[in-house]
Formats: C-alpha cells, structure tokens, sequence
C-alpha cells in the first residue's frame, strides 16, 4: 500500500533540476515560490531568509496559497508535496516557506516522512 505522502501532487519550487537522480516523479513547478537569483549567492542564512520572504510577501499570501491550491485541485489525494533538493544543512527555502505560511496564514506545513500517514486535503 502507498503512504499518503506518495499520493500528494510533487511541486517542485525550485530554479531548477536537482543535479542527481530522483526516485520520484516531480508533477509539477512553481516557479513563483523558487529563490531566484538566491542561491548561487554567498550570502548569510539572514539574508537569504530575508530576502525569501520579500518574495513572498511580493506575491501575497493570497495569491501563494491560490497557487498552491490549483495544485491540489489536480490531484485527488488533495495533497501537495513542495519539493526542494538542497542538501541537509543547506539553505532550504521550503523550510522558510513552511513558516511563511504559518506566519502568515496559519498553515502547519510538516516535513515529510516517506513511511508516515497525512491526513487528507492536507498540503
């Protein structure tokens, strides 16, 4: 049987490919919520989480969480997985993301485990 985290829609939001091979399929990018122009830059874990969240305060919460919408809208598991590939230890941009989004819409985005169980309709 497959975990309800294999059933979510695989967004991708990042600039691009992920340099090794995945074991997954990706369904889908969104490119609004990929740090661009952040990544290849030496810069402090402040400064690239601040200027993260300028760009998604640029686009607005409303518009992020339409986006993030018409991905669940895709699948019918209702869940979204938003995929990043840096290495652990790395600037993730989908952990600042993650607390955007509860900062700013009261979302609870977890980490995902491959073995676990997510309630439906959950992102």
């Amino acid at each position: 049987m497959r975990s309800q985290a294999s059933l979510a829609r695989r967004c991708r939001i990042t600039v691009g490919y992920p340099r090794f091979r995945l074991r997954y399929q990706v369904d889908a990018t969104i490119r609004e919520l990929a740090p661009h122009g952040l990544m290849s830059k030496d810069i402090s874990r402040p400064d690239f989480e601040r200027l993260y969240r300028e760009r998604l305060d640029g686009f607005g919460v409303d518009h992020i969480l339409g986006l993030l919408e018409q991905a669940r809208a895709l699948t019918p598991s209702r869940q979204v997985a938003v995929l990043c590939f840096e290495s652990v230890g790395q600037l993730c941009h989908r952990r600042t993301l993650a607390a955007w989004l509860a900062e700013r819409a009261g979302l609870v985005v977890p980490e995902l485990d491959p073995h676990a169980s997510y309630p439906l309709g959950s992102i």
